[in-house]
């Protein structure tokens, strides 16, 4: 399990409402986008299902650092699982290319958390796909690959 949850976060995109604001630089966003990779950085950080399943399209898919793939259920339920907590952190190397009800918002992350007590960590790049749908913005694809130890 740990495994799996340092290797989904995404979007991560991602320990309170204060530390959101450092997590990405929403600014070179569209208004209405940074305002939903906001929620969905809060949502993960706060391990809201209600939130993610906003946010998260109903054909959701997410490859993660290992190469399985798996959908939104998988992911809500993972982000909300008591035992895991994201710890914060920082993304560099971001990435935004947005178009036309579409968006890539990705870089790369160390991913600290614990899981059922324990520290954990992972490094990571990451790209989440967004999509306008019925005016909203969604992500409907994530993948995300694992750097090796240095």
């Amino acid at each position: 399990m740990i495994a799996r949850f340092s290797l989904t976060l995404a979007a991560l995109v991602f320990a309170g409402s204060a530390f959101a604001a450092d997590l990405q630089d929403y600014s070179k966003m569209p208004p209405d986008l940074a305002a939903r990779a906001k929620i969905f950085d809060d949502a993960q950080l706060h391990g809201d299902g209600k939130a993610l399943t906003d946010v998260l399209a109903d054909d959701y898919t997410l490859v993660n650092g290992g190469a399985t793939v798996s959908g939104k259920a998988e992911f809500i339920r993972d982000y909300t699982d008591p035992k895991f907590k994201p710890l914060p952190f920082h993304i560099d190397q971001q990435i935004i290319k947005v178009w036309p009800n579409g968006a890539v918002l990705g870089g790369h992350v160390v991913f600290r958390f614990t899981q059922d007590g324990k520290p954990g960590e992972s490094d990571f790049r990451f790209a989440d796909i967004w999509a306008k749908r019925g005016g909203q913005w969604r992500v409907i694809f994530t993948e995300v690959t694992r750097l090796p130890k240095t």
